[in-house]
Formats: structure tokens, sequence, C-alpha cells
């Protein structure tokens, strides 16, 4: 799940746990704690919660959620490094380091830094992962945006090739 939204805690926590599902979130670090647009995010003490369950892990979905194939190397490096300086300031050390582009954008030259910076696993594009040609550097996923129905997640899910 991505940008790290209040609604994480307050909905799919609990499903988590009722059903022991693991999961992933990629925060925006900027934006923890804040509400913006009319969008609540997550406290840090909520991370850490959610965290600290062993149901959910936290990675970085960026410092500030702009789009990585319009600026410079330099300014991708010192956003991501930033990110997770205060992810692991706030909730610790992180065994590996997955970074989730926002809006899906990227470059040859950003996979290759974030690579060199020692982020483990990269997910970018939407579609889906096949064990036999799987990239750890270009892992993909599904968009599903908030008002989709629960009949309209599976139709999107079966109509990726």
């Amino acid at each position: 799940m991505d940008d790290g939204y209040y609604s994480n805690y307050e909905y799919i926590y609990p499903i988590l746990k009722e059903y022991n599902i693991k999961a992933s979130i990629f925060i925006v670090t900027d934006n923890i704690g804040k509400e913006l647009n009319g969008n609540k995010y997550l406290e840090w003490e909520q991370c850490l919660e959610i965290q600290n369950s062993k149901l959910v892990e936290i990675f970085s979905h960026s410092k500030r959620h702009i789009f990585y194939d319009r600026f410079s190397v330099k300014t991708i490096i010192d956003d991501v490094n930033d990110s997770y300086k205060v992810i692991e300031e706030k909730l610790g050390e992180r065994e590996i380091k997955v970074f989730a582009y926002p809006y899906g954008a990227y470059t040859k030259q950003s996979v290759f830094a974030l690579k060199i910076i020692g982020i483990d696993m990269q997910v970018y594009d939407i579609g889906m992962n096949y064990y036999n040609d799987f990239n750890k550097n270009y892992i993909k996923r599904i968009n599903i945006p908030c008002e989709m129905t629960g009949e309209e997640i599976i139709q999107e899910i079966n109509n990726i090739n």
C-alpha cells in the first residue's frame, strides 16, 4: 500500500490482524502525521504499532512524493536517503530496503542509482511479476484506487497480462 494513509491503520490493519496476513506499506515521510487535501496520514506511533505486530513492514515511497523521472539522480538519491533516514530514526533500522516509485515514474539511471546506494528492491510499474524472469529492481504492482469494489479488484487482477 502506498502513501501511508491513516485508512491503512483504521481499515486494513484490523483485517490483517484478523486473518494473520502480512503486508507492506510504502510511506511518504514528509506526510506522516499530517492531513493534506482531505487525506489523513498515519502518525509515527501508529507506524510503530503496526510494524511491531510483525504483520506490516514499512518502506519508503519517497520523502516528498515527486516524479522521479523529472529530477536529477542527485535529487533522487537525496530524497530516498532522507526518507530512509527518517524511517530508521522513528522505526528502527531496516533489514532490507525497498522503494516504491511515486506514480511509477522512474528512469534506468534512477534504478541504477538506488541499487548503488543500497536499495535492495524497487517497485515501479503496473503489471504482474513472473518467477521465471523476476528482477528485484523492477517489481511490478497493481494500482487499486480506494473507490474500487472487491469485484473490480478481482477483475483488474484477472486482466493483467
